[in-house]
């Protein structure tokens, strides 16, 4: 029976395709719209609607091979985007590194600075604690303005 109905469906489905060439669209008087391969009786509108011919091989075997070349072409950008990825981790890993060599080099850098120039420990706080208080802090020069002072030289009696 299964059989039977195999080979039924094809044919009947190339048969509907076959007659479904000319369909009608028809409004009667209450403004019901029947879709049909014949024009119902006393219509008060009618339109034949043209459809469309299913797909030929030569389409369905482009569309396939448009498929086939979009689908390799994802593929490729996955694997160049994947092999982008890991460049950029192997990179930012290796920044890392570099970073944190140059850390620890400024470090020992910085120990070495502090051994090489001895301090005097004082009491910056006054509160006993003893405390390295590393360079001096150095701003910006002040400029102040000038002091009126008395002359110099003491206006005497004038000439005689």
């Amino acid at each position: 029976m299964t059989r039977f109905i195999s080979l039924l469906l094809p044919l009947s489905l190339s048969m509907t395709a076959v007659h479904a060439d000319a369909v009608y669209k028809s409004i009667d008087e209450n403004g019901n719209v029947t879709y049909s391969e014949t024009p119902i009786e006393n219509p008060r509108d009618v339109s034949r609607i043209k459809i469309a011919p299913p797909p030929t091989e030569e389409h369905i075997n482009a569309a396939k091979e448009r498929h086939e070349s979009t689908k390799k072409a994802a593929e490729i950008i996955d694997d160049t985007r994947k092999l982008r990825d890991e460049q950029e981790a192997k990179e930012y890993r290796i920044r890392q590194e570099r970073r944190q060599q140059l850390q620890q080099q400024q470090q020992a850098e910085d120990m070495n600075r502090n051994d090489q120039y001895g301090y005097y420990p004082y009491d910056r706080l006054g509160g006993g604690i003893i405390i390295n208080p590393g360079r001096p802090i150095v701003g910006p020069p002040v400029i102040l303005p000038p002091i009126a002072r008395p002359p110099a030289v003491a206006p005497g009696p004038g000439p005689r």
